[in-house]
């Protein structure tokens, strides 16, 4: 389920004088410097960062200043408040930085960009204002090029241990003995310390691990680091909690169990799968799910061997060994290279994986995959009519019609991008701009003091009718 709109026009509001509010968050921002540039350069030696990087909910596009600024990384910066990435030009000029290259006012859920633009996504701070972020990691995904990295900095898990008494002010401005408390490492044994944000911007959580894991279930080789912190630089945990840190737990080792009581907050990297790995010439090492039961090598007939077991596929369709039910990985010979390699179940138990084998395409600079967020176009991916028409299927207001060459995407189609999640062939993108302007519904997207304003319409025109009232009531 996205995020309401409504939810998201009072992040905007709530937002609109961050511009002048930058030089107030100077201090608070530079004393996260270092914690920020130890986490990104211990992820840089890991081989985590790779050009090109997105940061999706950038505010002021601080983690911008460090990787771009001081690791030389070409990236795009994204956030909801166009405000607030203006004013990252008076922070990071404060700071001694140039402001970011390239700042976007877009949505997280709607991301403005081509598919497999980026190897490196980073989320700071951001997934907790995510009900529901099912379709926050659907478009993370797919901007991601497989074998890119998803980094997650600083995010809230949730306590199990402690007495919901009452909410204290922001952990930010204590005083008297609640301060007395937070000294003695008892308050938060007793109260739940908030946030400004809880109160004016969208509804914050805290995850369990569980649930971080079940979303982010299409990713590998995950790799954690834990602080018993809160969002104001509170410690969440009483004395018990710092001395299991102290004696138990270590970076880059959590206890789930122990985390899970005690809480705190996680940083941390999880992996895109390469869905194909070519190991020598004609040699593929493929992903499927463990129920796949045959495998169809597009563009190519005859034999060929999987897991040792020589195959022929007389009609480029043919059922796999035995010896590969329950498998996620396979491994094939095939004497010529076929289009691509598609994978199912007869039964109709897992969904299609299909693998092309000739995109070899380097992401393009981050200037050059601007797209439009309202529009969805077919690409040379699609293969209507041997697939089960997911996109069709998925498209709630029956805008595609992929058969016509004319109009294969209809004027009702509000770009939601449902259907660019559901084609597991990479069928549907969207559409690159030309010069500031879509080339599908011809809208222009002006750039202001270096933000280029990619939201979609139907926020944008809630936005402005919004500016609009409230100029109305002075």
């Amino acid at each position: 389920m996205k995020q309401n709109e409504q939810i998201k026009l009072r992040e905007i509001v709530r937002r609109r004088n961050a511009f002048w509010l930058a030089s107030e968050r100077l201090g608070r921002v530079r004393s996260s410097l270092p914690e920020r540039r130890a986490f990104f350069a211990g992820a840089s030696l890991n081989g985590i960062l790779q050009a090109p990087v997105l940061e999706i909910g950038a505010e002021y596009a601080v983690n911008g200043l460090i990787l771009e600024g001081e690791m030389g990384l070409p990236m795009a910066s994204v956030d909801l408040s166009g405000e607030a990435l203006q004013g990252s030009t008076i922070l990071s000029r404060l700071l001694g930085y140039q402001p970011p290259s390239l700042r976007v006012a877009g949505d997280a859920e709607r991301l403005p960009f081509a598919n497999g633009s980026f190897r490196t996504v980073v989320l700071w701070n951001v997934l907790r204002l995510f009900d529901n972020p099912v379709y926050l990691f659907n478009e993370i995904h797919r901007v991601m090029t497989p074998d890119g990295y998803l980094i997650i900095g600083d995010e809230p898990i949730h306590r199990a241990f402690r007495f919901a008494l009452g909410e204290t002010p922001p952990s930010d401005r204590l005083h008297g003995w609640h301060q007395l408390l937070l000294k003695l490492y008892l308050l938060p044994w007793f109260y739940q310390v908030c946030d400004e944000e809880n109160h004016y911007g969208p509804p914050q959580r805290e995850f369990r691990f569980g649930e971080l894991n079940w979303l982010l279930r299409r990713f590998t080789r995950q790799d954690w680091s834990y602080q018993p912190r809160l969002p104001g630089g509170a410690y969440s945990a009483g004395p018990m909690a710092r001395w299991l840190w102290r004696n138990l737990l270590r970076p880059g080792r959590i206890n789930e169990s122990l985390t899970r009581w005690f809480g705190g907050r996680i940083s941390g990297w999880v992996q895109k799968p390469t869905t194909i790995q070519a190991i020598s010439p004609g040699h593929y090492l493929v992903r499927k799910h463990p129920r796949h039961d045959h495998v169809a090598l597009r563009g190519f007939t005859g034999a060929f061997q999987c897991q040792g077991e020589t195959l022929r596929a007389e009609s480029e369709t043919v059922a796999l060994p035995k010896s590969t039910r329950g498998r996620s990985m396979i491994l094939l010979n095939i004497p010529r290279e076929p289009l691509r390699i598609e994978l199912f179940s007869s039964n109709g138990e897992a969904r299609l994986i299909s693998h092309p084998l000739t995109d070899t395409s380097e992401p393009p600079e981050p200037q050059q995959s601007l797209a439009c967020p309202d529009c969805v176009v077919f690409t040379d991916s699609c293969i209507f009519g041997r697939c089960e028409n997911q996109c069709v299927q998925a498209c709630p207001r029956n805008a595609l019609s992929p058969t016509d060459p004319v109009m294969p995407v209809n004027n009702n189609c509000d770009g939601c991008g449902l259907c660019l999640h559901a084609c597991p062939y990479g069928g549907l993108d969207r559409p690159l701009l030309e010069d500031g302007r879509c080339p599908e519904c011809r809208r222009h997207y002006p750039r202001d003091r270096d933000i280029v304003e990619l939201r979609p319409k139907v926020l944008q025109n809630q936005l402005n009718q919004s500016r609009w009232e409230e100029m109305l009531r002075f």
